[in-house]
């Protein structure tokens, strides 16, 4: 004991995580995890890996983690001081998507993170052609580049409570571990819950992660694109949903879970509708429509909406 502290070893220990070019998985979210809760740093897991332990396969390339907007600049400082490079124009980063491109370029319009740190997907090579991200051999100076990003609350989950260091309830209806029973099970390639019993990573609950997504949405409704990119999304787990449906995932993602008004949207937009059948799907997407311009009006009412960060991007502009 020095200066009447006690000793905690294995809290040193995390501390001394260091990033060597770990690719990006479940182990080195776990890593990240760890080091952010040890320096008193609530965050939630989110983006792609959300989409990889609900069996949704995503294969975007980044480690997303949103933190209280309080302690970003907190969190980057710890995160450099872990050997994360931020920002650095090197070979085997030339690939990055955030330093190729200006927010106001990227089309369709999506979350711009408020700070990112360059991942080497794979350990350093000297060959001319190594295995990228994506799986394919690539040329090394064009691989396909992975990122640790950072998002502020304010910026994507401002109606939702504030995150703790504290484990979730199992009956919270916001927050869950990611290797909470109720996720899918483990599969290779770092998909479903992660199999890890001392995992203490945060993630939305899928009900939630959806209202999330369909809120997202109805923030940047007037831009030129209406949220393309959070209706991908929302597609993508319809498609999944319908085309390879696990009793227990089905009824993480059905409406059952959410709230209104989404739960009325979702219950519309989740609609199986005869494909080969033009006039009903016609009728069936101007009723999403419909459905989704009154489910905005509502949350505008309930003064749930902030301006979309995309100003530059307003149908009016």
């Amino acid at each position: 004991m020095l200066c009447g502290l006690p000793f905690h070893p294995a809290k040193r220990a995390m501390r001394d995580f260091k990033y060597t070019d770990q690719p990006l998985s479940y182990m080195l979210a776990m890593q990240v995890g760890n080091l952010l809760r040890q320096v008193q740093i609530p965050h939630i897991l989110w983006g792609g890996k959300m989409f990889d332990l609900l069996l949704l396969n995503d294969n975007v390339g980044t480690l997303d983690f949103v933190i209280p907007d309080h302690l970003m600049d907190n969190a980057i400082r710890v995160l450099r001081d872990a050997h994360l490079q931020d920002e650095i124009e090197t070979l085997q980063n030339k690939n990055c998507r955030w330093l190729k491109n200006k927010q106001e370029n990227v089309r369709p319009l999506e979350p711009w993170p408020h700070h990112w740190f360059h991942l080497d997907p794979e350990p350093p090579c000297k060959d001319t052609y190594c295995q990228g991200h994506c799986g394919r051999p690539v040329r090394l100076y064009l691989r396909c580049h992975a990122d640790l990003v950072l998002h502020r609350k304010s910026d994507c989950l401002w109606s939702f409570p504030d995150f703790t260091l504290d484990d979730p309830d199992y009956h919270d209806p916001n927050y869950m571990l990611a290797n909470d029973p109720r996720l899918p099970e483990s599969e290779p390639g770092d998909l479903g819950r992660i199999p890890d019993p001392n995992c203490r990573l945060q993630i939305l609950t899928p009900a939630r992660y959806i209202e999330s997504i369909i809120t997202l949405r109805a923030r940047d409704w007037l831009t030129t694109d209406q949220g393309e990119h959070w209706y991908k999304i929302l597609l993508r787990i319809f498609n999944t949903h319908k085309n390879r449906p696990i009793p227990g995932r089905c009824a993480l993602l059905g409406p059952l879970l959410l709230r209104e008004p989404f739960r009325k949207w979702w219950s519309l937009f989740l609609k199986d509708v005869p494909p080969f059948d033009h006039d009903l799907v016609v009728a069936h997407l101007r009723d999403i429509e419909a459905g989704f311009v009154e489910l905005r009006e509502v949350l505008m009412r309930e003064g749930a909406l902030p301006e979309t960060p995309f100003t530059w991007a307003l149908k009016s502009n």
